[in-house]
Formats: structure tokens, sequence, C-alpha cells
């Protein structure tokens, strides 16, 4: 499926969309998901040599691969969404952010006064 251009979100009263300029240039993005790939790729491989009158000895070697094995074929620029959840009690205003594509939670307040509100009494798990 390919990208969709100039896609138009509506704002409602349940929400709001705000697009965020990048702050990394696209040459930096590349070289840092590089970084990753050599990462992820590198690898320590055992092997045995033979040796004269049939020893043999254990030998290792690191393989990492190199930027100019790494072809990126394709570059485009994906909005993510983050959901930021706000509840208020009495004078505060507690929030939770999560970005919703790894449901990594950036920030959490509700959770230090969940007891406060007893989600857990209507049996809607936060955490």
């Amino acid at each position: 499926m390919d990208p969709v251009s100039n896609y138009k979100i509506k704002s409602t009263e349940d929400y709001s969309v705000n697009i965020i300029e990048d702050k990394i240039s696209l040459k930096s993005a590349e070289r840092t998901v590089s970084q990753k790939i050599i990462q992820y790729n590198t690898m320590k491989v055992l092997y045995e040599v033979r040796k004269s009158k049939g020893k043999k000895e254990e030998k290792e070697m690191n393989i990492i691969p190199r930027y100019a094995d790494i072809t990126i074929e394709k570059r485009i620029l994906v909005y993510l969404p983050k959901w930021i959840i706000m509840i208020k009690g009495g004078a505060s205003v507690y929030k939770r952010k999560i970005l919703t594509a790894s449901n990594n939670i950036i920030i959490d307040e509700i959770a230090s006064v969940q007891s406060i509100f007893q989600f857990q009494k209507y049996g809607t798990d936060i955490n």
C-alpha cells in the first residue's frame, strides 16, 4: 500500500490532532537506522582450527555488517499517534502520555493516584 499524501484529519470535541515538524534530518535518521541494523546483526562466531598432529583449537570471530552493505530502499515520514489522557481530580489534573504504536508510557501521573480514582473497581486496568 502506498502512503497517502496530504491526508487531513478534522479535530472534534473528543480529540485534537497536532502534527509536529520533524526534528532530525532524513540523513540523520538513516544513520541511526543503519547503526541499529549493525548492532542487531553483529554476531560472534566460534570455529575450530585444525593444528598439527590432530589437535584442534577453538577461535572466535566477530562478524560486523558494513554500512556499505545496508540499503534503505524507501524513505518516508510516518506520523505516529500519541495519546494524552487527562483526568481532573479536585483542583488537580493528572496526565498519562502514551506512544500508541509501541504502547510505551512516557508520563504516568494517573498510576500514582490510581487508588483515588478506583479504576480497578469498574474492571478497567489502566496499567
